[in-house]
């Protein structure tokens, strides 16, 4: 089963990856730790946040989130500066309350600086709101179902996994270029037949 891990595998990883370099003058497989710690975490945290009746909050996020589709496909023409300043829009919400705890668990694990693991959060951010936006959109999901995006997003569930998957795999020349499913399902069942997802058996972001 896939997860938003499988977006390291992806041209939009790493674009990601190297745009957190270039801020952060950390080395890639630092990055990419970080990042393989943090998109879940925040997945989780936003499962708590329904849990804490914060769902109308999070379903409107989602639906108000910019030109999701239109913002991946030109992600690497962005410059950092630009996307951290998206990121930085969403920090009332979603680096609210308890988001210092996945922040100094990060930075603990890591050996990171707070500043550098804070940057690649601002950048992480608006792509990780763009798949789950463009994920709601394309299958119409009701706020009472977000639950289960978020458990497809990471590796529990099934249910959109293909969906996700569509939104950030692609095979492009130009790697930026997010394919319609149709495009790709012959890819994706490559990956999503060999392996389970590693997070399987996550359950919430505490």
């Amino acid at each position: 089963m896939a997860s938003i891990l499988d977006l390291f595998k992806t041209s939009i990883g790493k674009i990601l990856i190297k745009k957190s370099e270039e801020v952060t003058g950390e080395q890639e497989n630092k990055i990419s730790t970080i990042l393989s710690m943090l998109l879940p975490l925040t997945l989780g945290k936003f499962k708590n946040d329904i849990i804490e009746d914060h769902r109308d909050s999070l379903n409107e996020m989602l639906i108000q989130a910019p030109v999701p589709r239109e913002f991946l496909q030109s992600l690497h023409e962005k410059s950092s500066k630009e996307i951290i300043a998206c990121g930085k829009e969403y920090e009332e919400f979603i680096l609210g309350k308890n988001f210092d705890k996945i922040s100094e668990t990060i930075v603990n694990a890591t050996e990171t600086s707070l500043e550098n693991v804070e940057k690649i959060t601002d950048l992480a951010i608006p792509v990780l709101v763009a798949i789950l936006s463009i994920a709601k959109t394309r299958n119409n999901i009701p706020k009472y179902e977000l639950e289960i995006l978020l458990d497809s997003a990471l590796g529990i569930s099934s249910k959109y996994s293909n969906s996700l998957n569509s939104i950030i795999f692609s095979h492009n020349t130009d790697p930026n270029i997010i394919k319609d499913p149709s495009e790709i399902v012959v890819t994706q069942q490559k990956y999503t037949s060999k392996k389970e997802s590693i997070l399987k058996g996550f359950t919430s972001g505490k």
